[in-house]
């Protein structure tokens, strides 16, 4: 013979079904929600983590070319351990070759470059320069302007060497009559350091 079916019986089960399914999928958005906040907060450790670096790199390695500043600007490192007291002073601004690692100043003076140099660095030995400070560079060929580029200074320093470069990425080393003139905030910063650049080395 046959029975009915148990009604109640199904519905409790399936019931109980339902709620062992719904348990799960919560449990499931749980561990999800936790795995989206688990990224989140290490996306958010890894942006503070490089954000102390780059201050970092700033302080220490700024005689190269640090990623928080311009692509051909560069200061001495160390530069913030002694705020000056006095008027900014811009001393000894010259083109060079190269600038030393130890301090960003120039290391090879130049004033005559060959038309296949790699970089062309004009140099300047500051005093008492303030944080927040704009400087400026243009470089003119034959009296016209060719390029510039701006930075700001991140930090107070009694005594500090800032340079820029151009090299030929970015700019035509064409032959004659060059200068990079200098500025801070505006204000010519001193006078144009002259160079020239003639034939390509043999």
């Amino acid at each position: 013979m046959f029975r009915p079916a148990d009604v109640p019986a199904t519905l409790q089960s399936q019931n109980a079904a339902y709620v062992a399914e719904a348990t799960a999928i919560a449990q499931t958005q749980q561990a999800e929600i936790a795995g989206v906040l688990a990224t989140v907060q290490s996306d958010q450790t890894h942006a503070a983590q490089q954000e102390v670096i780059n201050q970092v790199l700033v302080l220490t390695v700024r005689a190269g070319d640090p990623p928080t500043v311009g692509r051909s600007v560069g200061d001495a490192p160390g530069a913030a351990s002694t705020p000056g007291t006095g008027a900014t002073q811009f001393l000894e601004i010259q083109t060079a070759g190269s600038v030393r690692e130890s301090d960003g100043c120039a290391d090879t003076i130049q004033t005559q470059f060959p038309a296949d140099a790699q970089q062309i660095y004009v140099t300047a030995h500051v005093l008492n320069i303030r944080a927040g400070t704009r400087v400026d560079v243009e470089w003119r060929h034959q009296g016209e302007l060719i390029w510039q580029e701006s930075w700001t200074v991140p930090v107070d320093s009694a005594d500090f060497c800032l340079w820029f470069y151009i090299d030929p990425a970015t700019v035509t080393f064409s032959a004659g009559n060059w200068s990079a003139q200098l500025y801070a905030d505006g204000t010519p910063a001193g006078n144009p350091a002259p160079f020239s650049i003639g034939e390509a080395s043999p």
